[in-house]
């Protein structure tokens, strides 16, 4: 792949906006990336239009503070996740709350649809990955406790399945065909992201550079140094053009590099804020938001 030097990159701070929730623990955007959503300590989950920071729906009924949240394919539900240890879902629409699914013993920590929203997938700070049935009362599919330790974050296309855990394992299962990966990255694997063509992953580790993972040999492609990851989840992703990845850091700046040459080619300044450890990056276009405190920036290309 040739690096690009003719896309401009997400670099301009088109506004940021106090989301009235206490401490973000996440912002993502929404299947189609026309919306976002936020999780907060005060235990609530809203949906905006990030553009112009309006504010469309807020949801409650989670039993604590919200660490991970979801949309799905079609935009109709939400799967949130966090300290009350239930992966809750909601009705985008009506906010109604539909389910809650209980059998985690800690909190959780990442939650996630399967492609046809027919499946929910939560981890937990306990060690489990669990599969639950939105369609069937029996409700539990699988529970899978490979891990040793807190399963931190959580990515899948199709039927494989990324994780990465605080036992410094990166895991990539295929539930279709049967087989499980085990990769050890020498720390806490805080995030990871399935490549769009699907052969390799973008991992965090706390202490460590970000890494590209090839999927099958687990061997790493690239290393992005640059940034600080010594204490805190700190999310990353790949921009839509497959040409650059960005991070979050813990010293005031996300951070985009080239994917080839792994150079640094921007800092997003979101200071007074320090710790930058919650991304999103839009599914089509060159807009990125972090969340940071009780904010969310939006940032977009300069002639946006």
């Amino acid at each position: 792949m040739e690096p690009s030097t003719s896309k401009p990159l997400p670099t301009k701070l088109s506004h940021s906006f106090a989301c009235q929730q206490g401490a973000l623990r996440t912002v993502r955007f929404n299947n189609n990336g026309n919306y976002a959503l936020t999780g907060g300590v005060d235990k609530s989950v809203r949906l905006w239009n990030p553009y112009d920071a309006a504010l469309l729906h807020n949801y409650t009924g989670c039993g604590g503070e919200v660490r991970a949240v979801d949309s799905s394919a079609d935009n109709s539900m939400i799967l949130a996740g966090g300290l009350d240890k239930i992966a809750s879902v909601f009705d985008v629409e009506s906010g109604k709350l539909l389910k809650r699914f209980r059998g985690h013993g800690s909190w959780i920590n990442a939650v996630a649809f399967d492609d046809d929203s027919s499946l929910a997938f939560s981890a937990g700070q306990e060690g489990s990955l669990i599969v639950w049935d939105l369609r069937d009362r029996r409700e539990v599919v699988q529970t899978i406790d490979d891990a040793t330790d807190a399963v931190l974050s959580l990515d899948m296309t199709g039927s494989q399945i990324v994780t990465g855990s605080a036992d410094h394992k990166m895991r990539l299962y295929d539930v279709r065909q049967g087989w499980l990966s085990v990769t050890d990255l020498g720390a806490a694997v805080t995030d990871v992201h399935l490549t769009d063509d699907n052969q390799c992953v973008l991992a965090a580790s706390i202490g460590q550079p970000l890494k590209l993972i090839e999927k099958i040999n687990g061997e790493p492609l690239a290393e992005y140094k640059g940034h600080t990851c010594g204490e805190f989840r700190i999310e990353a992703g790949v921009l839509p053009s497959n040409d650059e990845v960005v991070t979050g850091s813990e010293d005031s700046c996300a951070y985009i590099y080239d994917f080839v040459s792994m150079k640094i080619k921007a800092r997003l300044d979101h200071a007074p804020a320090k710790y930058i450890h919650s991304l999103t990056v839009h599914p089509k276009k060159a807009c990125v938001l972090t969340a940071s405190r009780d904010r969310v920036f939006v940032w977009t290309t300069p002639n946006a």
